[in-house]
């Protein structure tokens, strides 16, 4: 819906509701899970270089470990409640939820006024927050850890059962299904025509996304809890065996693989050619995407168990140690860093200057700013 359908509409509703329907009808673009499809956790954005400060935070009442989602001025999460919260981000006023039967630890994707959300009672949903309608449930049939993920009209979804199943965004009728083996925990990826699935087996699976047919397999040697990244014709993912693993997508080779100091179980995030991943032991390292070598590392003081995201020169990262982190790409070196008091956060999100996140045991969502 572009701007002048919105202000035709304007005649049959209220503002709130007008404002909110244009805010999320001229979304840039699909928002979900590490940013897209490829999980690749880049974010087109202002860096964060100066140190930041508390701007504003809203109290849910419920713990909450989901990444946020923010699309113009609408910030949506999910917390242990069952909900999926929408919060007006200029407002700090709360615009609707959505309950679930489960908990919500995914990212739901916002694609114009439809929210797909994955929840643990099993099902996925697609629901419009502003008509407060539910336009399809799915049941998968199995518990769901993974956010889902929408490339090219269908939502990719994995569940504990090691089901991996493809929906039509519209309808909500299962296009294909695939036996895993074992479960899918990790958020799937999609690129270039691929589905890569990871299960707690160590096996990477290359799916075509039309008909879910096999294309190849890789098996690393522990589980694998880290979403895997599709990036210049490259699949990379962490594994419990404390090792990061590039992959050719066309055949599924090892092209590279990268030693920590323990299980890597976030997704990396990747930026042209850099590879930024964190450890269970708080190890961050940045890795040459072509060679595999190590650029730098650095530490925290915490198990790293939310994946990272980047911007052109920035690096953040949430650590069990209660802080936020900023690491300059080039180098490694901290440029800030945020004590947020909290050891069960979720990854930050990095939109319109600003850094977003939930906090588990302070039941909030947090948002914070250059000073």
């Amino acid at each position: 819906m572009k701007f002048r359908s919105c202000v035709r509409f304007y005649s049959g509703i209220g503002l709130v509701a007008f404002l909110l329907l244009c805010n999320i009808a001229l979304a840039k673009e699909d928002t979900m899970y590490q940013s897209d499809s490829a999980n690749t956790g880049y974010y087109s954005e202002y860096d964060l270089r100066e140190n930041v400060a508390l701007d504003w935070t809203f109290e849910i009442g419920a713990p909450s470990r989901a990444t946020p989602a923010v699309v113009n001025d609408v910030v949506y999460f999910g917390a242990d409640d069952g909900y999926l919260y929408a919060i007006n981000r200029e407002e700090k006023t709360l615009i609707g939820r959505f309950r679930s039967n489960g908990k919500i630890e995914s990212t739901p994707v916002i694609d114009g006024e439809v929210v797909y959300l994955s929840s643990q009672d099993g099902n996925v949903y697609a629901i419009n927050m502003l008509k407060k309608l539910k336009r399809w449930r799915y049941k998968t049939g199995g518990l769901i850890h993974a956010s889902p993920t929408l490339y090219k009209d269908l939502v990719f979804i994995g569940n504990m059962q090691g089901q991996v199943i493809a929906i039509d965004a519209v309808s909500g009728e299962q296009q294909w299904r695939f036996d895993a083996t074992a479960p899918v925990y990790a958020t799937i990826a999609a690129d270039d025509g691929l589905v890569v699935v990871a299960t707690t087996k160590g096996h990477v699976f290359a799916l075509d996304h039309k008909t879910g047919l096999q294309l190849w397999s890789y098996r690393a040697k522990n589980a694998i809890r880290s979403a895997p990244v599709i990036s210049r014709k490259r699949v990379i993912f962490g594994s419990d065996d404390h090792t990061v693993y590039m992959l050719d997508t066309k055949s599924g080779q090892l092209v590279w693989n990268f030693r920590v100091a323990a299980e890597v179980r976030t997704s990396p995030a990747v930026l042209k050619k850099i590879v930024v991943v964190g450890d269970s032991k708080g190890g961050v390292y940045g890795i040459n995407a072509r060679t595999g070598e190590k650029l730098w590392e650095n530490k925290s003081f915490g198990a790293i168990e939310q994946s990272p995201v980047v911007t052109s020169d920035v690096a953040y990262i949430t650590s069990n140690d209660g802080n936020v982190y900023a690491y300059k790409i080039k180098g490694g070196s901290i440029l800030w860093q945020y004590r947020i008091s909290s050891r069960d956060a979720s990854g930050p999100v990095i939109y319109d200057g600003k850094v977003y996140l939930t906090t588990g045991s302070k039941k909030n969502l947090l948002v914070l700013k250059e000073e």
